[in-house]
């Protein structure tokens, strides 16, 4: 089974970005940036095994905490107060911030071809990310976005609840 390595690194509003990265056996094809839903975090229900699946297939997988899901590594505590601040633009900015260590060598993976995956919120977050970046070169040699369930629509919210938020 592929080993992982845990690291941080600062993101939006200077929050922690938490990911785990599992290394393939041999030379990597690809790399990965998994991406977790709304009230979710890097180790939460099926991403620790999709990540290993991916891993065992050949890519660098680094499986992210966004900065403001109120999540750091494992089960730990959860910090209301991030989650409370969590905004679409600052998960992007998060997704742009792994993305730049990877470029830097901070974290592994170099210029491979590079994928977003993202599950519901993490999903939307991914395509977000791609549409405002895709061509400026901020997410690396991007091939390709994958969105698990991804909501169809980023704001349900009726009128006189988006001018109260």
């Amino acid at each position: 089974m592929p080993h992982h390595r845990d690291w941080s690194l600062p993101g939006a509003k200077g929050a922690r970005v938490s990911g785990s990265t599992h290394v393939p056996k041999g030379d990597a094809k690809a790399v990965v940036v998994l991406v977790h839903g709304f009230k979710g975090y890097k180790d939460y229900g099926m991403l620790v095994h999709l990540a290993g699946v991916m891993a065992r297939s050949g890519c660098v997988v680094h499986r992210i905490s966004l900065s403001h899901s109120g999540m750091g590594h494992g089960h730990g505590d959860f910090d209301e107060s991030l989650f409370e601040c969590d905004t679409w633009n600052r998960g992007v900015e998060d997704i742009l911030a792994v993305c730049a260590s990877i470029d830097a060598g901070t974290i592994i993976g170099g210029q491979r071809p590079r994928c977003l995956v993202g599950h519901s919120r993490g999903g939307a977050l991914s395509l977000l990310a791609a549409g405002r970046h895709a061509s400026d070169g901020a997410l690396g040699p991007l091939c390709g976005v994958v969105a698990l369930s991804a909501p169809a629509r980023l704001n349900g919210f009726d009128a006189p609840t988006r001018l109260r938020l």
